[in-house]
């Protein structure tokens, strides 16, 4: 191949690449951002001129993709149009790019060109900077940096100008922060909601990105805006992770790739979490979400997975009233949780063949000993069946709180609590709300010190 053809009409895509000074048999890969992951779509073999065609039968979804070179890194482009060209050199991939056939492409070089030339000088002007000691010297410098940053913004304000539904303009928009006004004052100058720029920037986090536009799931912007808002903007209570979730995904509907990278990315980051209490924004989801048939993509086995996983949450959320809970101690005389006179009660579950239940249990007979008389009483639950292996370690390091088992599995208490591994720690309070979960027994001291009024 010699020359690019383009034929606008054709269905599908068909992007002509040329990498001059490429000479590798090995194939160049296209491939897409999705979130904070990259997937590969497509490869080709570049001729001995560096020519070679991406295409296929059906048409790209919009976003920013790229060209993996052997060896030699990558670079980027935009998918909007499905018909053009890219033509550079080899290791000067932004300076050298000529585009045809798609005004996207050209718009989003013309700026990463720009950009190039801007740090080079940026650059020159730091060192010059940091190479001398002479105070007005530094300050010449620094005014030249802040004159080119200027010239960045007049850049882009006038690229916002000229191409104002270009995707290079959104996709460069959605990584600007949203300008935050002073809070008022009253006539005395004093300022009168001390929390109105928090407010105001969590209302307007996402002013500049466009939630209804499918492309920008194809961005590597969206995931790093999401996960700062939901890690560092919203309270981490769930109460007001369920509303910011909520938000976001009425936000992003109307873009079925936006929505489904939203509420996997929320589904997996909640169901792994290691807060206390945000498996209840993992229940939400499910509840209101997937198991409403609004994630279509998920087929019937993974669906049924993450709703099982959920019915499992759900009797145990902070907040929640206990599982009801009845076992037999040793003696095999029946104790039921909610006929125990104990303020709160510390349920332990255990095995004891469990390495961390090992080095836990000492730490919980220290506790129990500190803190019985403040109306704690600890019931310690084995999870396992095997009735001498239990009987022996209680002989052995004579636990002196409460000692309950199912040694039968007549009970569905691990069900209940969701107990997949241990040692798990659940506190109650007197009403048997469940008030805490899953902490380690060495912070039960201190989680005791806040619940105790």
């Amino acid at each position: 191949m010699t020359s690019f053809q383009l034929m606008a009409g054709d269905d599908g895509y068909k992007i002509n690449i040329k990498i001059e000074g490429y000479e590798s048999e090995e194939p160049v890969r296209m491939g897409y951002h999705f979130g904070d992951k990259q997937y590969l779509t497509d490869s080709v073999t570049l001729d001995d001129k560096g020519y070679g065609v991406f295409e296929g039968e059906e048409a790209l979804k919009g976003g920013i993709y790229f060209i993996v070179v052997p060896e030699h890194g990558f670079f980027e482009f935009i998918v909007t149009e499905q018909h053009f060209s890219l033509e550079t050199k080899l290791d000067d991939y932004a300076g050298s790019m000529k585009v045809k056939g798609s005004e996207e492409n050209t718009v989003y070089y013309d700026y990463l060109k720009f950009i190039q030339q801007q740090n080079v000088r940026a650059n020159e002007f730091k060192a010059l900077r940091d190479s001398t000691s002479k105070t007005d010297e530094k300050a010449k410098w620094q005014e030249a940096l802040t004159k080119l940053d200027k010239e960045v913004k007049q850049f882009r304000r006038r690229m916002e100008k000229q191409h104002p539904n270009s995707f290079t303009v959104k996709f460069l928009k959605s990584y600007d922060e949203v300008k935050v006004p002073d809070a008022p004052k009253d006539a005395n100058g004093n300022i009168t909601d001390s929390l109105f720029q928090y407010k105001y920037y969590k209302a307007h986090f996402f002013d500049n990105v466009d939630l209804t536009d499918n492309r920008m799931a194809r961005t590597p912007v969206l995931d790093k805006k999401v996960k700062k808002y939901l890690d560092n903007v919203i309270p981490q209570i769930p109460d007001s992770l369920v509303v910011a979730v909520d938000r976001l995904l009425i936000d992003a509907k109307p873009a079925e790739d936006v929505f489904k990278y939203f509420s996997t990315l929320m589904l997996n980051k909640y169901a792994k979490s290691k807060i206390m209490g945000q498996d209840a924004v993992y229940v939400h989801l499910v509840d209101n979400y997937f198991a409403k048939g609004m994630t279509t993509w998920v087929d019937s086995v993974q669906l049924f997975k993450i709703k099982d996983r959920a019915d499992m949450m759900r009797p145990n959320l902070i907040g929640k009233q206990a599982p009801p809970l009845r076992l037999k101690d040793r003696d095999g005389e029946w104790h039921d949780i909610y006929k125990m006179e104990a303020e709160y009660i510390v349920l332990y579950f255990w095995d004891p063949d469990c390495g961390h239940c090992k080095k836990s249990t000492p730490k919980i007979v220290d506790f129990y000993e500190n803190y019985k008389a403040k109306g704690v009483q600890v019931i310690a639950i084995t999870t396992e069946h095997e009735e001498d292996k239990w009987l022996k370690y209680l002989d052995e390091k004579q636990l002196p709180f409460l000692n309950l088992a199912d040694l039968n599995y007549r009970n569905n208490f691990r069900r209940l609590y969701d107990i997949s591994g241990t040692p798990r720690i659940f506190i109650l309070d007197k009403d048997r709300k469940i008030v805490g979960k899953r902490i380690g027994a060495e912070q039960l001291p201190m989680f005791m010190d806040m619940v105790i009024k």
